[in-house]
């Protein structure tokens, strides 16, 4: 599968590109196109830091420094202020949300990756955006 939300410079033109070019081919028969919902705020922030440790030991380091305690998220009003505790996935403004989400969910996408024909299905990801080309046995 193709992941391009980190580390590639306007990784999500390369996305609608290989797309495009997947869907132009003469078996193509269609596209499932899959926009998960609230998934930055949805990630398993703790399973994801623990994959990411055997995927890219260098970036597991800050995440961990970064993410291993729960963040207080400050709530005001006129009146009065409150807390709660942010304790799942990835925090909004953030540089390292993106690969921290592409990489947190890189089991699932080699996962699906690995029951598909891929000659006949090819997976394009930009960040939660996933689309699957191909045959319709393959994408269902």
């Amino acid at each position: 599968p193709l992941q391009t939300c980190s580390g590639l410079q306007a990784g999500i033109e390369a996305s609608i590109h290989a797309t495009r070019e997947i869907w132009e081919e003469t078996h193509t028969q269609g596209a499932l196109l899959v926009d998960a919902d609230n998934a930055f705020n949805r990630l398993n922030r703790s399973l994801a830091i623990h994959n990411i440790r055997q995927i890219c030991p260098l970036f597991h380091r800050y995440l961990a420094n970064t993410y291993q305690k729960p963040a207080k998220m400050i709530i005001s009003d006129d009146s009065k202020t409150d807390y709660v505790m942010s304790q799942e996935g990835c925090t909004q403004g953030d540089v390292a949300a993106m690969a921290f989400y592409a990489l947190g969910i890189q089991p699932l996408t080699e996962r699906l990756s690995q029951v598909i024909d891929r000659d006949s299905c090819k997976q394009s990801w930009y960040a939660d955006d996933s689309t699957a080309t191909g045959t319709f046995v393959q994408i269902r």
